[in-house]
């Protein structure tokens, strides 16, 4: 085998763990966040595991004293189940120390995670990629976690306090989504932050196109209905891997990225701004033998957008995992914003 593994980690290998030792090693996950000290912004930030929400008004109604304005760096990322094949050693690895180091490299204050599993499913991602930033000094203590009820779950990390968060469009007997998304509400230096993290279908074909869209326009629909006339005024960000795979996905007001941004809702005001497919469209999220494209986007909304620098927005490369083997087959996207005073 090539290569050495992280020292965080040792020798592990992913196996398929049983519910007593899930629950075991996320007790010793939370105490050692707990114990461990933090380096970096915020320094006053309590070390607490937040694996249930506060108690916290719906979205878009609460408010908080406004403070010291802080850039938050907020970015999204398809972690690929933190795991790869060892086609050397013919076994499966982990890799959540390689994803938390490149999570610290990035400086991401706030990250959506898709394809990670939930440490009641198989995977146990979130006690292991928790350790895991924690011994890179770069503890993320904040934790809202939805199970997609699949292998392929939706998870928020956050230096900040999440107030509340709860999954947004369960898919019901007649919708063609694969899975819900994340709500996440976060506190930063006296400023509210909605996040909504989603997972859209993979794939090319018609059919999941459809899900896609149908999935965006159910979001815009419920933006509205929970924002109402001040939605043009709140923080909110968008992000995830959308799938959009397909120039149809992409281009135009009737497409998925049509509907994410809120473009055929007949009010302009309320557009949002797709930050990497406007400023980095020539830099995709996703490459493989068969294409490339941008599949994950972060979209944030007017407020933020009125405040926004272009040259804040990044699409990073992971460097590789143990020997070459690739950390995750989607780039990062992460974009730097200034929260509107007193939202």
């Amino acid at each position: 085998m090539k290569g050495k593994p992280p020292a965080a980690l040792g020798g592990f290998r992913l196996r398929s763990l049983a519910s007593a030792a899930l629950s075991v090693l996320s007790i010793a996950a939370v105490a050692y966040l707990v114990l461990a000290p933090v380096s970096g912004r915020p320094g006053s930030v309590p070390l607490q595991a937040q694996t249930k929400p506060a108690p916290a008004a719906s979205p878009g109604s609460g408010t908080v004293s406004p403070g010291p304005e802080i850039a938050l760096r907020v970015a999204t990322w398809n972690v690929r189940d933190c795991a790869a094949w060892n086609p050397v050693a013919k076994e499966r690895i982990a890799l959540h120390d390689y994803v938390a180091r490149m999570i610290r490299e990035a400086r991401a204050d706030i990250i959506i995670l898709e394809e990670v599993q939930s440490d009641e499913g198989k995977g146990g991602d979130i006690a292991l990629l928790s350790v895991a930033l924690a011994r890179e000094g770069w503890a993320m203590p904040y934790v809202a976690v939805v199970n997609a009820k699949g292998e392929d779950d939706l998870a928020v990390f956050s230096r900040y306090k999440i107030e509340d968060y709860r999954p947004v469009l369960e898919p019901g007997p007649s919708d063609n989504w694969p899975r819900p998304g994340i709500f996440a509400s976060i506190e930063a230096g006296g400023a509210l932050l909605d996040v909504y993290g989603f997972h859209f279908k993979a794939m090319g074909d018609a059919a999941s196109e459809r899900a896609r869209r149908a999935q965006a326009e159910a979001l815009g629909r419920y933006l509205v209905a929970t924002y109402g006339p001040g939605l043009s005024s709140r923080a909110i960000i968008v992000a995830g891997d959308f799938n959009t795979a397909n120039a149809s996905d992409l281009a135009g007001e009737s497409s998925t990225l049509g509907a994410l941004r809120l473009a055929e809702d007949n009010d302009a005001a309320n557009d949002f701004l797709d930050a990497n497919y406007f400023y980095r469209r020539d830099e995709p999220t996703f490459a493989d033998s068969r294409y490339s494209s941008i599949l994950d986007h972060i979209l944030v909304s007017p407020a933020l957008a009125a405040r926004f620098d272009a040259s804040k927005v990044l699409v990073l490369t992971p460097p590789p995992g143990q020997g070459k083997i690739p950390t995750s087959d989607h780039n990062m996207v992460i974009a730097e914003i200034l929260p509107p005073r007193g939202n």
